[in-house]
């Protein structure tokens, strides 16, 4: 890319994606980024699945306003949040840990999972639930026999979005961790550009792109496999809010 004139002739090889596994902490960037991603998800389909829930079957006074603040929350701006979040990892003794991270995560996470699900539970029939309720079962059985499956495309789709945003969440991860052994892939995959840099050497860029390249991996492999899942639970939660 960089020869002038332009060379449009080569010859493949794998030498670039050897060298971003083998001669690079890729690997256990993207082991961080999994268990940081896959712990935030858990955490937030568990939370926001109830209080979405919540938030569109009961009645109470001032539900309106909670939810209106749900999404309030989830549009402000995460560099305001940087400096209360750390000092509160700080305190708690979190920093450079990546429970900071999980933790930190939900502050995104939960507020757009709740709204995300909260529009797709009002799509779906009450009558079923009610009936269930009919047959001697509690609001805790109807909810785990009854809507949680009704409800699994759209949590299914939520998770894969909150899933990809953590993944992808550079600036809480570049900020609370100072170990190169615990940088997520994000953080770590610009270290290892600037570093080439930085050098004054020859930078890789072949290294850089192919690093790039197999750090997407992960989370397309998941976008494919939960695809039709996305497609329903996306097109459900859109007809009505």
């Amino acid at each position: 890319m960089l020869k002038m004139p332009p060379v449009f002739v080569f010859s493949p090889t794998l030498e670039h994606y050897y060298n971003s596994v083998f001669n690079s902490r890729l690997p256990t960037w993207a082991w961080n980024s999994i268990i940081v991603a896959g712990s935030a998800t858990l955490l937030t389909v568990g939370v926001g699945t109830i209080g979405s829930y919540g938030l569109a079957r009961f009645n109470f006074r001032g539900r309106d306003t909670i939810a209106i603040s749900i999404l309030f929350t989830y549009l402000f701006p995460p560099i305001l949040l940087l400096i209360p979040l750390y000092v509160l990892m700080y305190d708690l003794r979190l920093v450079n840990t990546l429970a900071s991270l999980v933790i930190c995560y939900q502050s995104f996470t939960i507020p757009f999972f709740i709204w995300f699900m909260r529009s797709y539970f009002t799509t779906l029939p009450v009558d079923v639930e009610e009936q269930g309720l009919v047959d001697g079962c509690s609001i805790g059985q109807v909810f785990l026999r009854i809507t949680i499956p009704i409800a699994s495309p759209g949590m299914a789709a939520g998770a894969l979005l909150s899933f990809a945003n953590s993944y992808m969440e550079y600036l809480f991860a570049f900020v609370m961790m100072n170990s190169r052994g615990l940088f997520t892939l994000p953080v770590g995959l610009s270290l290892y550009a600037q570093t080439a840099v930085v050098g004054g050497g020859y930078v890789s860029w072949g290294d850089v792109m192919g690093a790039s390249l197999l750090a997407s991996i992960p989370v397309v492999i998941l976008f494919f496999a939960l695809q039709k899942y996305l497609v329903t639970g996306l097109t459900a939660g859109a007809i009505k809010g």
